[in-house]
């Protein structure tokens, strides 16, 4: 009966080291897990915006390409272009 309660003790103290090993080991990889998950958090937040970004550049491409005026209008003053046979003189601003 006695070797019985020893064996008992002993169980329950290694089992008690088991546990708190695994708390404090574990408790890093809690925080980590935590970090991870709001270092996704945020990434997903950052998808959002850049696919609504996507969204609102492409509503405004399809505008561009249907207006022609305003697309010669940023050929010719904004990237300095002109067309086919035509000499573009580029003046500088003072």
């Amino acid at each position: 009966m006695n070797h019985k309660i020893l064996f008992n003790n002993a169980f329950f103290i290694c089992l008690c080291f088991i546990i708190a090993y695994y708390f404090f080991s574990s408790a890093r990889s809690i925080v980590d897990f935590y970090s991870k998950k709001q270092t996704i958090k945020k990434q997903q937040e950052k998808i959002g915006h850049l696919k609504n970004d996507i969204t609102y550049l492409n509503y405004s491409l399809k505008n561009q390409k249907k207006n022609a005026f305003e697309l010669e209008r940023i050929a010719r003053y904004d990237l300095d272009l002109g067309r086919t046979n035509e000499l573009v003189y580029i003046v500088p601003n003072h």
